[in-house]
């Protein structure tokens, strides 16, 4: 097994990541060694309708629910994360379910996959191996948990001109239940960063990141302070961070290539990638993002009366889904990230506002203060905007 793409060579010691790599290996090999990967189901679904690419959500969403086989099989995918056209790019090209279930101990991670043709089975023990990693790293048993995925090759694009909304950055999706003890559904759409993105959703799942006590008050502080418009969800930041540090940390297992490398080769390739979305948005520099909006005043008179209005001078970062969080400010984290990780565990424990706050301040203060070092080539993927750099070659 290898890694898809070439790594540069480090120039930092990830303490932390090392930590967590070197005490857990002993539990990485008994996984992998003990893991059990069985089929439980196999149906054809079939071509029943094809759906042009201009329908909008409601008339997708009510053709599904008019077949009952393509309800019973699509509806867990209607969602403000997935787009009209990715919707019917997903009914159009799949047409078959096979289920599996990937146990270890008394674990249960089962992943339902919705394709054209059937997935690579080493591909699904893998995920499952990283899914069970991340759940026996966190000492918990008795685990079940449901994966809907939909491995479709449309990648994540960004340039000049295009939105920061879901069709061109969400990958999948998480029913979180906070205020009950149960596990909600997992659902990926993209085949793109898939193994990233089975960890980054699980850890919503298992409410590991501190969205169950998101105070949505800082919302509106952090727009104050910034060209934001909205959607920022800080606890993004956290998931990513920790999905990728345990991607890395599982991918330098099976490679047998240093977690410090594979790390430091991710981090500069987001830096990268952050540099050039700045560019394409018009931005002078993330420090321009981060400044708050500037406005100046307009006057007109009207019937003889003068009014005085607030008018926005600057330019805007608008969003709909949270581009700033899962790219500018998850880079505010990797750059001083054994602090971080110190700083940041993984934990069900409740965050109040203020930490919410210190937490967002800390990242902005890296983002503006600390410094990678120089690396000449370029590691940009076009014209993909993927979140991860690397990945596995089986």
């Amino acid at each position: 097994m290898k890694l898809k793409r070439k790594l540069l060579k480090s120039k930092i010691d990830y303490l932390e990541a090392n930590k967590i790599k070197n005490s857990l290996y002993p539990l990485f090999t008994k996984i992998k060694n003990e893991v059990k990967l069985s089929q439980m189901s196999s149906e054809k679904i079939g071509s029943i309708i094809k759906l042009p690419y201009n329908h909008d959500y409601d008339t997708i969403k009510n053709i599904v629910d008019s077949y009952p086989i393509l309800k019973k099989h699509y509806s867990t995918y209607f969602s403000r994360f997935m787009s009209p056209v990715i919707l019917a790019y997903l009914i159009n090209e799949t047409n078959q379910v096979n289920k599996y279930l990937v146990q270890y101990n008394n674990n249960r991670v089962y992943i339902n996959i919705l394709s054209k043709e059937k997935y690579n089975i080493n591909k699904i023990l893998i995920k499952g191996i990283k899914c069970h990693y991340l759940i026996a790293s966190l000492g918990l048993k008795n685990i079940s948990i449901n994966i809907n995925f939909a491995p479709l090759n449309i990648l994540k694009i960004y340039k000049k001109g295009l939105e920061f909304i879901p069709h061109n950055f969400n990958s999948g999706f998480t029913t979180v239940y906070y205020n009950i003890e149960m596990y909600g559904d997992i659902n990926i759409f993209r085949e793109e960063d898939s193994d990233k993105v089975f960890l980054h959703e699980l850890i919503h799942c298992l409410k590991y990141d501190f969205g169950s006590s998101y105070d949505e008050s800082i919302e509106e502080y952090i727009k104050g302070l910034t060209k934001i418009t909205d959607e920022i969800r800080l606890y993004e930041s956290m998931t990513d961070i920790y999905a990728i540090v345990y991607d890395s940390i599982l991918n330098s297992y099976f490679t047998g290539q240093s977690v410090n490398d594979i790390l430091y080769t991710e981090i500069q390739y987001l830096n990268q990638l952050v540099n050039n979305i700045i560019i394409e948005t018009g931005f002078n520099s993330i420090k321009d993002v981060l400044l708050p909006k500037e406005y100046e005043e307009r006057k007109t008179v009207v019937n003889n009366e003068l009014k005085i209005e607030k008018v926005l001078k600057s330019k805007i970062w608008k969003q709909s889904t949270p581009v700033f969080t899962y790219y500018l400010l998850k880079l505010g984290g990797f750059l001083n990230l054994d602090k971080y990780m110190l700083t940041y565990k993984l934990s069900k424990d409740p965050w109040k506002l203020e930490k919410q706050k210190r937490y967002y301040h800390e990242l902005v203060n890296n983002l503006i203060r600390v410094r990678l070092p120089i690396e000449r080539r370029k590691l940009i993927i076009n014209p993909s905007v993927r979140m991860v750099y690397n990945e596995l070659i089986l």
